[in-house]
Formats: structure tokens, C-alpha cells, sequence
């Protein structure tokens, strides 16, 4: 079981793998397949009702890990202005768990306002949406991009517009916007 909060909504893994979520609805961040402008105090199904084995919420999107036969796959849901669905769909929301494109054995994945990123089980870190994806651009990207150099990932962190994972040697590596210095390079 996992609980995960974004900005005015949550959601949590019961036991049996299904994802419940209450809160504001606007943007389709509950995955109940609506996007409206009520609140929904009373958790709600979505559509992943068995098979989840991780959950995270971000501002606006939330995604989860879900056992699909032997394959770890990432689906997605909520808002999705900058592609961080793993999909480009023709609104800017998606009200409805859908597969992340091109996305399977993940063990973990993380979410920021216009970024998502997974963790696969064999230490590589892929991410997709926009800006600072870790693979030397900035233009961002709707499917899967891996992080430069990381096969060796434990943990993973998201922060605004950038990313920080644990390797396996114990060093942290960081990538993307690093204004305030969030990188912690020096």
C-alpha cells in the first residue's frame, strides 16, 4: 500500500493493487475518466484496479507502476500541457489511466509539474515530458529519453525541472535546471 499527494488531490495503492483518488478534479488528475470543476471529497476508482506496485502524484498528473503479465508498465493520468503523460494526446488532460508510451519494466517512477521520470529495474532512469530530461537537451520529449551515463540507479527524486537519483556505489547524480544550484555541483 502507498498514499502519494499532488497540488489540491491524492491518491492511494490499496493492498489488492487498485489506485483510489479525492481531491480537485480539473485537470483529470483523480483517473476516474471525468475532468470537472468539482471537488470530489470521497475517494474515487480509477482504472487501474488491480496490479499496482508504486504510486506518485504530482502537481497535476499521477502515474503508477502496474504488473501487466510479466512486464512492470508505467501508466499515467491528469494533466498533460507538457507531454508528461508519455503521450501526446490532443487536450491538455487525460481523465483516464493510459500506458505510457513505449514504457515497461519500471520499478519506480516520479513525477514534477512538467516532467515524469521511471526508474527501471535494471538502474537506467528514462524520462519524458518537458525541459531538462537528462539526455543534454531542453526541449523535453513525449516518449522516453534516458538519463546521460546512469545504468546503476537505486532511488530517484524529482524536483522542479530537475532530477536527482542514488546510485548503487552510494554517489547521488543530478541533472537539469540548476539556477538555485539544486544540483549540488559546486
Amino acid at each position: 500500500a502507498r498514499v502519494a499527494a499532488g497540488d489540491n488531490y491524492s491518491c492511494a495503492q490499496l493492498g489488492n493493487g487498485s489506485i483510489w483518488c479525492w481531491g480537485r478534479n480539473n485537470y483529470g488528475q483523480l483517473g476516474n475518466g471525468t475532468a470537472d470543476l468539482l471537488d470530489h471529497p470521497a475517494p474515487e476508482a480509477t482504472g487501474i484496479t488491480s496490479g499496482a506496485t508504486w504510486l506518485m502524484a504530482a502537481t497535476f498528473h499521477a502515474c503508477a507502476v502496474r504488473a501487466d503479465g510479466p512486464d512492470l508498465q508505467v501508466w499515467c493520468w491528469g494533466r498533460n500541457g507538457s507531454d508528461q503523460l508519455g503521450h501526446h494526446f490532443v487536450d491538455s488532460y487525460y481523465a483516464a489511466a493510459y500506458p505510457a508510451q513505449s514504457y515497461t519494466e519500471a520499478a519506480s517512477v516520479d513525477g514534477t509539474t512538467n516532467m515524469t521520470c521511471a526508474l527501471r529495474s535494471g538502474g537506467q532512469v528514462e524520462c519524458w515530458g518537458c525541459c531538462e530530461l537528462g539526455a543534454g537537451e531542453t526541449t523535453g520529449s513525449q516518449t522516453p529519453v534516458s538519463v546521460s551515463g546512469l545504468t546503476d540507479a537505486t532511488v530517484l527524486g524529482l524536483g522542479y525541472q530537475h532530477g536527482c537519483a542514488l546510485r548503487s556505489t552510494g554517489d547521488v547524480v543530478c541533472w537539469g535546471n540548476n539556477q538555485y544550484g539544486q544540483l549540488g555541483d559546486g
